[in-house]
């Protein structure tokens, strides 16, 4: 996990009427990609399959996410 390119999901404390989206930069072997948390939460990458989970900590309106704090959970799985 490189870095998040984009947060622009919902806040935890807000109503929104479209949940947003995260994107992620990583490095699998040699292979560079980014993952969406709405759209295209997946992709192949040579024998398996990266699957982003969910980014982490949540979103609250009146708080800024330094980059160092994010974290994303991803599942690795044989294809």
């Amino acid at each position: 996990f490189q870095q998040v390119v984009e947060d622009s999901r919902c806040p935890a404390d807000a109503f929104c009427v479209w949940a947003g989206d995260a994107v992620v930069a990583l490095v699998v072997g040699t292979a560079s990609l980014q993952l969406r948390s709405s759209s295209a939460p997946e992709a192949a990458v040579g024998g398996y399959r990266v699957r982003l989970e969910r980014v982490e900590p949540s979103v609250y309106s009146e708080k800024t996410i330094p980059p160092d704090a994010y974290r994303a959970v991803l599942t690795v799985t044989r294809r």
